[in-house]
């Protein structure tokens, strides 16, 4: 049994086909609408109108390119998911013709009617109708009967071919209405006409990196968005001088913070492992060997530790912590642009 798989050329030549013979037909259309345009302004506008359809010749080419191998990888998959189905499912036997009781030869497979994963067709020899579609366990699917699409009433219907034209009249019985269709089985579909590789590069391979002129437009507007927000942020930064905070290491800190302590009676700092997540954070602890009440220094270390670090971009977390001399609390570093420009306008406002 022939396979649904063909191979990649297969696949790539037909999208390639329809995406040639669609912007070449776009190609020659915009052309002959430009023609006998010679006004600058007016051929810009008919560009811009352009630019917003996406039906248009480069619109669409860049469309096409974008989805080329996307595309031929789901055909692909389609087709081998169609082989595996056939491999694994052998055709059903013993399906009889209800009219004259023959066996019943297979036609074909059907592939995802009605959510069904695959069906298997089969026609009298006699050619009788209609057809029978089994599924793979052997038994037959039967397909819904046409209704009327005004009142959703079972309709009947009665064909006959004229000069190879399906004639067909669907009748209501309920109320009345009746459509008649036809179907020419004359066509013949359109050669395949052959690609070459200039017109495959032309309209299939160059657009790949192009972007559509709505695009071009979203890109400029986001340009100046962030020119604008980039030029407030320099505005911010100068008028604010942030690049007169100080940003220090942890070592830095804690030297600092060491000498400022030890001014104020208290001995023994240390840093804890830091907790790096959105921000830096370090506990810390210290002792405080004098015979200061609780109250009186957390108020004293508290003060010591603010003023010291004002400057810089730490700052003091909560409370600090007092029990018998030992003293406990965390340091929060900023890094951040904006939130240094929230410390320096603390730092100029307090400065001021």
């Amino acid at each position: 049994m022939e396979k649904h798989r063909k191979p990649d050329y297969f696949y790539i030549d037909n999208y390639d086909r329809w995406t040639i013979r669609t912007l070449k037909e776009l190609e020659a259309k915009e052309a002959a609408e430009m023609q006998d345009v010679d006004d600058p302004i007016k051929r810009f506008a008919i560009e811009v109108v352009r630019g917003a359809d996406s039906m248009a010749y480069r619109n669409t080419a860049i469309s096409r390119a974008r989805n080329r191998q996307e595309t031929i990888r789901e055909w692909i998959m389609t087709d081998e998911h169609k082989d595996r189905l056939i491999e694994k499912h052998p055709v059903p036997k013993g399906v009889t013709c209800d009219l004259c009781g023959k066996a019943m030869r297979f036609n074909t497979h059907f592939f995802d009617v009605q959510s069904i994963p695959l069906l298997f067709v089969f026609e009298c020899p006699a050619n009788h109708g209609p057809r029978k579609a089994i599924y793979p366990n052997g038994q037959e699917h039967v397909f819904p009967k046409p209704t009327c699409k005004k009142c959703g009433y079972e309709v009947a219907r009665e064909s006959h071919n004229q000069n190879n034209i399906l004639y067909t009249t669907t009748t209501c019985s309920m109320c009345g209405t009746v459509e008649k269709d036809e179907l020419d089985l004359n066509f013949e579909p359109e050669e395949e006409f052959m690609i070459t590789e200039e017109d495959r590069q032309k309209y299939c391979l160059s657009f790949f990196k192009e972007r559509t002129f709505m695009e071009d437009l979203e890109a400029i507007n986001n340009f100046v968005i962030r020119f604008d927000e980039d030029q407030k942020d320099k505005e911010l930064k100068e008028h604010y001088e942030i690049d007169k905070i100080e940003r220090l290491t942890i070592p830095a800190l804690e030297t600092r913070l060491q000498k400022a302590i030890e001014n104020e009676g208290f001995i023994k700092l240390g840093f804890d492992r830091p907790e790096m997540k959105t921000w830096t954070v370090v506990p810390f602890n210290l002792q405080d060997p004098t015979d200061r009440n609780d109250k009186k220094s957390i108020k004293t270390i508290t003060s010591c530790i603010k003023q010291t670090i004002f400057t810089t971009n730490w700052r003091l977390v909560g409370s600090i912590d007092y029990r018998l001399g030992f003293l406990t609390g965390k340091l929060k570093a900023y890094e951040r642009e904006e939130d240094l420009i929230k410390l320096a306008i603390e730092i100029k406002g307090n400065v001021g």
